[in-house]
C-alpha cells in the first residue's frame, strides 16, 4: 500500500511540473498586455508549489519498512533472517563457493548459524555472503579466504588468523575478536560495532577512512596479539 502512495505522490510531482511549465510558455506567447493570464501564472505556481511541499512532508510516512529516518545508524540495523533449517546435518561445514563470486552469489543459503565451527579450516574458500551469527569460529584458519558481505554478529573468532583475506563489507558487530589476526587484510565496509578488538592484529589491513575512524573509537582496541607481539592499536595505525 506504501508503494503505491509514493507512486500517485511522483505522478502528482510530475504533473504539476508540466503544468507550470505549460502556463509559464503561454504567458509568455501572450505578451506584456495580458494581465489575467500572468496572474493565472502566478497562482497556479503557487498552487504547485503547496502540492509538491504536500507531497515532500507526505513522503516519509509512504516510505515502505518501519524506519525512524532521522535517527538511522546502519551498524545497529537490525535484520530479519530466515528460520535455521536444522534438519540439515551437513549445514555446518566452511564450504567454498561453487560459483566462485565474490558478490555472495550463491545457489541456496549459506548457513552457519550457532555452529561450533572450531575444528573447521577455511584457507583460500569463498564464503562471501555467509550468515554466521551466534556461531564459534575460535581459532579458525581463513588466511586467503573470502567473505565479503558476510553476517557475522555475535559470534565467537578468538584468535582467529584473516591473514590476505578479502573481508570486505562484513558485519562483526558484536563478536568476540580477541587475539585475531587481520595482517594485509582487505576490510573495506566492514564494521565492528561492540566487538571486543582486544590483543587483535591489524597490520597492513585496508580500511577506508570512515572505517578506520569507527575502528579507533572503539574502546577493546587495546593489548598486544600473542602470536605477532605487535601492539593492537599501532597495528591499525589509531594515533593518539
Amino acid at each position: 500500500m506504501s508503494k503505491l502512495v509514493l507512486l500517485v505522490l511522483l505522478v502528482l510531482l510530475l504533473v504539476c511540473n508540466i503544468v507550470s511549465m505549460k502556463i509559464t510558455m503561454k504567458s509568455r506567447i501572450v505578451g506584456r498586455g495580458n494581465i489575467i493570464m500572468k496572474s493565472s501564472s502566478n497562482s497556479n505556481s503557487k498552487l504547485a508549489n503547496m502540492i509538491i511541499s504536500s507531497s515532500l512532508l507526505i513522503l516519509p510516512i509512504s516510505l515502505p519498512f518501519s524506519i525512524n529516518i532521522n535517527n538511522v545508524n546502519a551498524d545497529q540495523q537490525v535484520y530479519k533472517l530466515p528460520p535455521i533449517d536444522r534438519k540439515d546435518v551437513n549445514r555446518c561445514q566452511l564450504k567454498s563457493s561453487a560459483m566462485g563470486q565474490a558478490n555472495a552469489a550463491r545457489d541456496k543459503l549459506y548457513d552457519l548459524r550457532e555452529c561450533d565451527l572450531t575444528k573447521e579450516v577455511g584457507v583460500g574458500k569463498d564464503m562471501s555472503g555467509v550468515i554466521g551469527a551466534d556461531a564459534d569460529f575460535s581459532g579458525v584458519n581463513f588466511k586467503e579466504a573470502q567473505l565479503s558481505k558476510g553476517y557475522l554478529r555475535n559470534s565467537k573468532f578468538i584468535g582467529a588468523d584473516f591473514t590476505n583475506a578479502v573481508v570486505d563489507r562484513v558485519s562483526f558487530d558484536g563478536s568476540d575478536l580477541r587475539k585475531a589476526i587481520f595482517v594485509n587484510t582487505v576490510l573495506s565496509g566492514t564494521t565492528f560495532f561492540e566487538s571486543n578488538l582486544e590483543d587483535t592484529d591489524f597490520s597492513d589491513s585496508y580500511l577506508g577512512p570512515f572505517d578506520l575512524k569507527n575502528l579507533c573509537a572503539n574502546p577493546t582496541l587495546k593489548g598486544k596479539n600473542p602470536k605477532t607481539g605487535v601492539e593492537t592499536k599501532e597495528s591499525a595505525g589509531c594515533i593518539e
